[in-house]
């Protein structure tokens, strides 16, 4: 048998930069020296220090959050960041879609999708311009109907002047769509978008059974964090006792374990342990509960709040409520009304950054 060639110092060096030259290019520069040798494109490795920025970044930058404008809410979440994911969960007519509808109108021109299979764009702008402007959708319904021109100003007014940045698409798109039309609208408003709402995940294309809606939880978490943008998907809940609290599990089928948030959505009123009175006290409440929240320091809780029964309007409750009118919130006229909201979530803003963790340590706190 024929011995294994050895090879010599040279023919090493040689067979080296073969090599280089087959991986980099020539092998030499345009004035014959070896050409740098680039560093490679890491696809997966990401050191952790690349990380300090964004995070300084969501813990100093309140603005750069999507608030709900409801205080005992935002002081406990400290709004929704690029890449978050909170789902609003509850049972089918407890107020999900009214509590998105309300924070929409708390951030009046602020650049929003909302993607609304479940409604039309006409019901969505019947639902804000009641909000806003303090109107009686059936009679708003009946003013048009007998061409009542004020009216349509109104509403015309509400789109144009009150929300001159949100984009409804009520068609049912995919993932892949989705993506584009947050590109599309991006381009132009020319700026990023502040917020994406998904009213609600259950009517994304796929199925409904409990492996289609585990693979659109899945497929929404990749599409918030590749947007970085903040997502708020409406979720349906269980089927249990209606007016109570459930608790983190409470979605359908799951979610809980992607989400960045959870926050249920019940009407005490619903609740048929209640007897008549007790309902009846509550008829004018909704209660709003946190109840994950993974930004430390996790605060969760639930708070009552405010719904008026004729506008849908969401506030936080006052003294009075449900046995009285309620008292004037300084709003003046309704027109003011968007300038007013926006004033309203400047000084929350304010608030809940003072109310960030003290720097001093405290002892004996559990954080999970």
């Amino acid at each position: 048998m024929a011995m294994p060639h050895i090879l010599d110092d040279a023919q090493i060096e040689a067979a080296i930069a073969a090599q280089q030259t087959t991986s980099h290019g020539t092998g030499s520069g345009t004035d014959g020296s070896d050409p740098p040798v680039s560093d490679p494109e890491w696809r997966f490795v990401r050191h952790l220090g690349s990380a300090v920025d964004p995070l300084v970044d969501a813990l100093q930058n309140i603005d750069g959050r999507l608030m709900w404008g409801i205080r005992d809410i935002d002081i406990m979440m400290r709004g929704v960041g690029d890449g978050d994911l909170c789902f609003v969960t509850g049972r089918a007519h407890s107020g999900k879609t009214q509590l998105v509808m309300q924070a929409i109108c708390n951030n009046a021109h602020g650049r929003f999708i909302l993607f609304t299979p479940d409604e039309m764009a006409e019901l969505v702008l019947m639902k804000l311009a009641a909000i806003m402007r303090g109107l009686n959708p059936e009679q708003v319904e009946q003013a048009i109907k007998a061409g009542d021109n004020d009216m349509i100003d109104t509403l015309r007014a509400v789109a144009v002047d009150d929300f001159p940045n949100l984009v409804v698409i009520d068609e049912g798109l995919d993932f892949n769509d989705m993506g584009k039309a947050v590109m599309e609208c991006e381009q132009y408003w020319g700026a990023p978008t502040q917020g994406v709402f998904i009213d609600y995940l259950e009517l994304i294309p796929g199925d409904g059974d409990h492996d289609g809606v585990t693979w659109k939880v899945q497929e929404l978490k990749r599409f918030a964090k590749s947007a970085k943008r903040p997502i708020v998907c409406l979720h349906q809940g269980k089927r249990s006792d209606r007016g109570t609290a459930r608790g983190m599990d409470s979605m359908r089928y799951g979610g809980e374990n992607e989400a960045t948030y959870v926050v249920e959505v019940f009407r005490k009123c619903q609740d048929e342990s209640l007897d008549a009175y007790e309902r009846e006290a509550e008829k004018n409440t909704i209660t709003v509960g946190v109840v994950k929240n993974k930004r430390p320091p996790s605060k969760t809780g639930y708070v009552d709040l405010h719904i008026a029964s004729q506008t849908g309007a969401i506030r936080p409750l006052q003294e009075g409520d449900g046995y009285v009118p309620p008292p004037d919130d300084g709003a003046g006229p309704t027109t003011d009304r968007a300038s007013h909201n926006a004033a309203a979530l400047a000084a929350l803003k304010e608030e809940v950054s003072a109310a960030q963790p003290a720097p001093t340590p405290i002892v004996n706190r559990p954080m999970f």
